[in-house]
């Protein structure tokens, strides 16, 4: 059992989806959904896993051989249970790179765990502006970037790297004119 003197640290539950036809559940809600879940199922490796995950693995194994795969609702459940006594963020980064057909799934759980869960969970979402992300979260808190905002940064990191990189003689071993240099920031 968890210990109940010692404070739970608020969990991170971080996923990077990506478009791949060589990993096609990183487009998938409920895979997604499933990450998110595992890893609010324990903190790390010596802690042990958290009693709603280690209930819900029992009630689902039944007098199965193998474990069967969480539904999406199902998993909103667990994490709700997960949630329930400690705050907790859930980052989903390039949400646009999710299954476009179903996305609004994910945003709908998503949606659910923050308005059912009795404790604080905050959901911070990156993506592209596809319309309908957009028109889903247009009453959310958003905090919009765009190459405009950041292209000093970048254009000082690139100057740096290019100098780093002839200074250390890893391009052209060094030899670069004034002219190559500034054609390469540029």
């Amino acid at each position: 059992e968890e210990s109940a003197a010692l404070p739970n640290p608020a969990p991170i539950a971080y996923f990077y989806c990506a478009r791949d036809n060589t990993e096609l559940e990183r487009a998938d809600p409920e895979e997604i959904l499933r990450s998110i879940a595992r890893q609010l199922s324990g903190v790390d490796e010596e802690t042990p896993i958290r009693s709603p995950a280690r209930k819900k693995h029992h009630e689902v194994k039944g007098k199965a051989f193998h474990t069967r795969k969480l539904n999406k609702e199902e998993t909103v459940e667990l994490i709700l249970s997960l949630t329930a006594e400690n705050p907790a963020t859930l980052v989903v980064d390039a949400l646009d790179e999710c299954d476009p057909l179903r996305r609004h799934e994910l945003l709908e759980a998503l949606d659910e765990i923050v308005q059912r869960s009795t404790s604080v969970v905050n959901v911070f979402v990156s993506s592209r502006d596809d319309s309908d992300i957009v028109c889903r979260l247009e009453k959310s808190p958003n905090l919009y970037i765009d190459a405009q905002d950041n292209s000093k940064d970048i254009k000082n990191f690139i100057i740096v790297e290019v100098e780093n990189a002839i200074q250390r003689k890893r391009l052209l071993n060094g030899q670069v004119s004034l002219d190559l240099k500034r054609s390469l920031i540029d």
